[in-house]
């Protein structure tokens, strides 16, 4: 895991930005996430839940030997996301946006911190958080209580999954670094009270705030929202053009149609099977792509 805080000035000029390595630590006990004073919002877009049963999943630190590198980058990329994302705050036309942050001249500082982890422990947070027993993408953890009025705007936590961003990214056909880049524009429009899960018109104004700060940033990929869409479009497409064969050659249940059915459950569709196998074999298979 890599973790990382990034401070600046009030004042939103490149030159006056300053950074500096977060004291490694664990990370926050329950206990005191949990507390009324400091009780924390998390939010979560539920893409690359799961991997083929026949790929094992070798430690973080082995497979992306360009974290440290991208480590770095987000350290300059964070404070410019965080300048674009608040010059349009005070005007923003949306209506859905939970606006208790939006007097950024009553602060001296703001304060962003960003978790780079691996599957398990992002499922771990997913689940103990959100009740949601699955690694995700990204997640966003609020520690912004207006009624304290803090010197410095704590805008919270940014958890970000290394290696669902990795097969994501080469889904989508673009670097780890793009990737990355997109999971915390959707944490940061999170923190700053954009929340597509509400309603449509929610995710609409989230969408489409995704999308001017990639534009205006000129950061390659669509945002988080449309990929998703994009993503779900392709895969009910190669269902339609399919026999209706559940299993693959290998007896195991392909990306697609896992993907396909871990939609229909989170939509609370019952989802019937009906195989030849036996039932232990076919739990066992259900194992693997993780759809017990």
């Amino acid at each position: 895991m890599a973790r990382f805080a990034i401070t600046k000035p009030f004042l939103l000029s490149s030159s006056t930005i300053s950074l500096f390595p977060h004291n490694t630590k664990p990370f926050p006990s329950p206990s005191f996430s949990n507390s009324s004073v400091f009780g924390r919002k998390f939010h979560a877009l539920c893409t690359g839940r799961f991997r083929s049963g026949s790929q094992a999943k070798p430690a973080c630190g082995q497979v992306y030997p360009e974290i440290s590198n991208v480590a770095e980058l987000l350290r300059l990329n964070a404070p410019m996301l965080m300048k674009s994302a608040f010059n349009g705050l005070n005007d923003s036309k949306y209506k859905t946006r939970d606006t208790s942050i939006k007097d950024l001249g009553g602060f001296e500082g703001i304060e962003l911190s960003i978790l780079l982890c691996n599957d398990d422990f992002i499922r771990k947070l997913n689940k103990e958080w959100r009740d949601e027993d699955y690694s995700t993408d990204v997640l966003s953890m609020s520690q912004h209580v207006p009624e304290l009025e803090l010197p410095v705007l704590m805008l919270g936590d940014i958890v970000i999954s290394v290696e669902t961003a990795a097969r994501q990214a080469e889904e989508r056909g673009h670097s780890l670094l793009d990737e990355i880049r997109i999971l915390m524009v959707h944490g940061l429009l999170h923190l700053l009270g954009f929340d597509h899960e509400i309603s449509e018109q929610a995710e609409a104004e989230m969408e489409e705030e995704e999308e001017s700060l990639l534009k205006s940033l000129g950061w390659k990929g669509k945002g988080l929202i449309q990929s998703a869409y994009d993503s779900e479009t392709n895969a009910n497409l190669h269902i339609e053009q399919s026999d209706g064969t559940f299993l693959n050659s290998k007896s195991q249940i392909s990306f697609t149609n896992a993907k396909a059915l871990k939609e229909a459950l989170s939509r609370g569709v019952k989802v019937v099977i009906a195989t030849g196998k036996t039932r232990p074999a076919m739990i066992n298979v259900l194992k693997k792509a993780d759809l017990t």
